[in-house]
């Protein structure tokens, strides 16, 4: 699998013509590849030790290491119990609030995706509607 992760960030930053960051990760042997693409130019890939490789993704991500750990940990449940909990500065925790708060208006590119799924929608339904149709014709394939 990691032989074609460069490969495979490559093709999605050129199709998305965006950053985009592959990472394959074998907890059991503590070895990881991580490689970041963006249009135009050279992917940077790592590879080695587990840690070593989050680290550097973190670093090209410009996010906390530890928040980047929590998608690569295998127990679901202990993710979202972290995810809970907020380690300040002062290295103690602080509780999230009990209440999150409501989720912000969605905004222009909120608003495209939710119009391109609904125009999916619709073309989804007229094409099986179509094929219920056809299967309906006498004769038809």
């Amino acid at each position: 699998p990691e032989e074609h992760l460069d490969a495979m960030t490559q093709a999605l930053s050129k199709d998305f013509r965006d950053r985009s960051m592959g990472m394959y990760v074998d907890r059991e042997h503590s070895y990881a590849r991580v490689c970041m693409a963006a249009p135009s130019r050279p992917p940077r890939a790592m590879e080695g030790e587990y840690l070593d490789a989050l680290r550097q993704a973190a670093r090209w991500l410009d996010v906390e290491t530890t928040a980047l750990a929590r998608l690569f940990s295998g127990n679901a449940a202990r993710n979202l119990l972290a995810a809970a909990v907020d380690f300040g500065p002062d290295g103690k925790a602080v509780e999230a609030p009990a209440h999150p708060a409501p989720p912000s208006e969605p905004d222009e590119d909120d608003r495209y995706v939710e119009a391109k799924l609904a125009q999916a929608k619709q073309l989804m339904d007229e094409y099986l509607n179509l094929r219920k149709e056809e299967r309906a014709i006498p004769g038809a394939p």
